[in-house]
């Protein structure tokens, strides 16, 4: 599911350059003629911010295929963000998302993980002290490799060794007519 949200997210986030490419210089048929054209880097940054501001989280009442559409690349850039983010172990930036995650946990009806996600927040900022935020800070994210992109949720680590132990330890055992099969 991970690698199909990232598809579809840089699909959308290519399909708008393109639209926009299209638009800016008629003779450029494809990104890749775009590409061969050697645009300025301040082009490229130029364009990437009116795709920001014009593409994301529009509200638009007469064509509300492009609003739905919107909304969906604003999602699945924010999610890319985030799987970015802890990928590298780079907590400041997950925090960052804190907020954006709260409000969409709230539009889908989802208030606990809203609440402790807000209470999470609150209590970083102004409840603990700076030796237990060090704590939390060091303990939400394992690299159980030591690579340089290989951090991971420590639940999704949990989860994994609790595969491991079912699979990979599975014993079984004839008992008689019947096969019975105990897990460790």
């Amino acid at each position: 599911m991970h690698d199909l949200i990232h598809q579809c997210g840089w699909a959308r986030m290519l399909d708008c350059w393109h639209v926009e490419v299209s638009k800016c210089n008629p003779t450029c048929k494809t990104l890749d003629d775009y590409a061969q054209s050697t645009p300025a880097w301040e082009d490229v940054v130029e364009l990437s911010i009116y795709l920001a501001l014009n593409y994301l989280d529009q509200v638009d009442a007469y064509d509300i295929e492009f609003q739905n559409n919107s909304i969906i690349l604003a999602r699945l850039l924010q999610y890319i963000e985030l799987a970015h983010a802890m990928k590298y172990g780079d907590i400041g930036r997950i925090e960052a998302t804190f907020v954006h995650w709260a409000l969409v946990f709230k539009s889908v009806c989802k208030h606990k993980y809203a609440l402790y996600l807000i209470k999470l927040m609150v209590d970083m900022k102004y409840v603990y002290p700076e030796l237990l935020k060090w704590a939390i800070h060091m303990n939400w994210l394992v690299n159980p490799m030591g690579s340089k992109d290989g951090f991971r949720g420590v639940d999704w680590v949990v989860e994994l060794m609790n595969l491991h132990t079912k699979v990979k330890h599975l014993q079984v055992r004839d008992c008689g007519e019947k096969l019975t099969i105990f897990l460790r």
